[in-house]
């Protein structure tokens, strides 16, 4: 670094190993905001908090930046119209990370509630395109085996453990009724 003079000043080994050895200057929070003391090395809690809350604002408006209005209303739009099978498949069709949509969602109250007013209207549109793997089986209570008491187990007529004995509607059929291998 030059001098006042033009002249360059270089550290020599012993004065670095010098300026190492010295304690640093005392952090003084009443003369020193706590952006100046964090970067000059205090880590108190205000000066934490103020580095906390600069990083994550810093963070928010790259976020902001990178997931804009447009993109938020193009996910929102392809959700809704159920156009794909989930929220990562809106986010890639709209060049945005999963991660930036569930964010936003995290930290924007009215984002997160059009994205779950758009979920519901993804999810509804699925139950009615696959009822079969949305909607629960119900089994009358007489078709569903009780264990006998114990001491009277019989091992033979027994069911094995975890089988749900379903009686099969003459009318209905059995899904492997319908199936035809080649």
């Amino acid at each position: 670094m030059p001098g006042a003079d033009g002249t360059r000043l270089v550290w020599t080994g012993a004065a670095l190993i010098a300026a190492a050895d010295t304690d640093p200057p005392p952090l003084d929070h009443t003369r020193y905001a706590p952006s100046t003391l964090w970067r000059l090395g205090c880590g108190c809690d205000d000066c934490l908090a103020w580095h906390n809350a600069d990083s994550r604002e810093r963070r928010r408006v790259l976020a902001d930046a990178a997931f804009p209005e447009q993109r938020r209303q193009q996910v929102l739009e392809l959700v809704a119209a159920g156009d794909v099978a989930s929220i990562e498949q809106a986010a890639e069709r709209a060049q945005v990370t999963p991660g930036m949509v569930f964010g936003l969602a995290r930290r924007d109250d009215a984002f997160r509630a059009a994205l779950d007013e758009a979920a519901m209207a993804l999810v509804h549109q699925q139950r009615l395109l696959r009822p079969a793997l949305w909607l629960p089986v119900r089994l009358p209570r007489d078709t569903v085996p009780t264990r006998a008491p114990p001491g009277q187990d019989d091992p033979a007529a027994a069911p094995p453990r975890g089988a749900v004995s379903r009686p099969v509607s003459p009318a209905r059929g059995s899904i492997r009724q319908g199936l035809r291998l080649a």
